[in-house]
C-alpha cells in the first residue's frame, strides 16, 4: 500500500503542508525536531515523492516501467516489443529505462520508477537480487522479476526452458549422424547463459556421446566473437562435424570463419545457432537454430504484472515458455 503525505502527517502529528514543505526542502521555519522526525517517519514508511501527483496527475495513473539491461541486444529488444504491445492494449503508458548493464544505473533507474509512483515495474536483469532489495521494491509497488530464474522465489517465475531447446539441438543432430560436436559459447560475466551450456552436456550424455572439452570454445558474445573462436577451434585441428553456438550472433562469425577455411555448410560440417534472430533465415546458407517465444515472454511478463497490480494479494503464477528447433540449410 502507498504511503501519502497524510499519512505521514498523521504519524507525525503535524499538518500536510509541513510534511510537504520539509519533504520539499522548504522547511527552515520549523525546528529541527520537527524535520527530522518527518524525514525519520517518510523513511520507514518507503515515502517517495509522488511525481504525478505534482503535476496534478490523480493516482491510478495508468503508468507501468520496464527495466531492460541493454537496447542493442535482439532479446531485449523484441521483449520490450512484446511488453509494449500488451501494455498499449490494456491502457497503460509505459517508461522505459536502460541500465546498460551496470547495477548502479539499475538502482537508479528503479528510483526514478517509484518517483514517478509507477504502478508497477517488469525488471529484467542479469543480477540476482538480495531479499533486502527486493523487499524495499515490492515494499512499493508490484514487480515482476525477469533475471532468468537467478533471484530465489516461489511464484513470478518468467522466462525461456533454454536448457530444453539445446537438448533438443544435440539429439536432433545426434539423429542425423553427428558425432563430434563442439560448443562455442559466450566468456562474459554479465550475460551467461549457463543454461544452454548445461543442455549441450546434458544432451550429448542423453545421447551417448562424448564430449571433447577441447571443442568447447568461449569468446565475446557477438559475430566477432563467434568468428575469433570458430577459427581457434579450426586451429585445434580435430575433427569436429557440427558446431553449436550459443545464439545466433555467434553462429554468423563462426559460418563466415568455416568458410574462409574452406568448410562447406553443411557438406563438411553442421551449423546450429540459438533465438532464431531475423537475420538467421537470411544467411547463406541459412540457419538452423533454437526459437525462442521472446515476444510471447514479454506478453506472459505484462499479464503476470496487471494482475498483481488489480490483486495485491494474489500469487503471480509461474510461466516457462518452451522453445522450438527451426530447422534450415546448414544442417543435411
Amino acid at each position: 500500500m502507498k504511503v501519502t503525505i497524510k499519512d505521514i502527517a498523521r504519524l507525525a502529528g503535524v499538518s500536510t503542508t509541513t510534511v510537504s514543505l520539509i519533504l520539499n526542502h522548504k522547511g527552515d521555519r520549523f525546528s529541527e525536531e520537527t524535520i527530522e522526525k518527518v524525514l525519520r517517519i517518510a523513511k520507514e514508511n518507503h515515502y517517495y515523492p509522488d511525481f504525478f501527483a505534482k503535476n496534478l496527475i490523480t493516482k491510478g495513473n495508468k503508468t507501468v516501467g520496464v527495466i531492460l539491461p541493454d537496447l542493442t541486444d535482439f532479446f531485449f529488444g523484441q521483449l520490450f516489443e512484446g511488453i509494449e504491445d500488451a501494455f498499449t492494449e490494456k491502457g497503460y503508458s509505459v517508461l522505459l529505462y536502460h541500465s546498460g548493464q551496470d547495477k548502479e544505473r539499475e538502482r537508479q533507474g528503479i528510483q526514478m520508477m517509484l518517483e514517478r509512483s509507477v504502478e508497477g515495474i517488469i525488471f529484467a536483469t542479469p543480477y540476482s537480487l538480495s531479499k533486502e532489495e527486493l523487499s524495499e521494491i515490492t515494499h512499493r509497488c508490484p514487480i515482476v522479476l525477469m533475471d532468468r530464474g537467478k533471484t530465489p522465489r516461489t511464484e513470478g517465475k518468467i522466462f525461456v526452458d533454454e536448457k530444453s531447446g539445446m537438448v533438443d539441438a544435440i539429439k536432433y543432430l545426434s539423429d542425423k549422424g553427428y558425432q563430434h560436436i563442439a560448443l562455442i559459447r559466450e566468456n562474459q560475466d554479465y550475460y551467461q547463459l549457463n543454461e544452454r551450456t548445461e543442455g549441450f552436456y546434458e544432451g550429448m550424455k542423453s545421447c551417448g556421446l562424448s564430449v571433447n572439452e577441447d571443442l568447447i570454445i568461449t569468446d565475446e558474445l557477438s559475430p566477432s566473437g563467434g568468428y575469433q573462436a570458430a577459427k581457434q577451434l579450426i586451429d585445434k585441428d580435430i575433427p569436429f562435424d557440427a558446431v553449436v553456438c550459443v545464439n545466433d550472433y555467434m553462429a554468423f562469425g563462426a559460418a563466415r570463419a568455416l568458410q574462409q577455411s574452406g568448410y562447406r555448410i553443411p557438406d563438411d560440417v553442421a551449423l546450429i545457432g540459438y533465438d532464431d534472430i531475423e537475420m538467421a533465415s537470411y544467411m547463406m546458407p541459412a540457419l538452423t537454430t533454437i526459437r525462442q517465444p521472446i515476444y510471447q515472454l514479454g506478453k506472459e511478463a505484462v499479464e503476470a504484472l496487471v494482475t498483481k497490480i488489480n490483486e495485491p494479494d494474489v500469487a503471480v503464477r509461474n510461466c516457462i515458455l518452451e522453445t522450438s528447433l527451426i530447422v534450415r540449410e546448414s544442417t543435411k
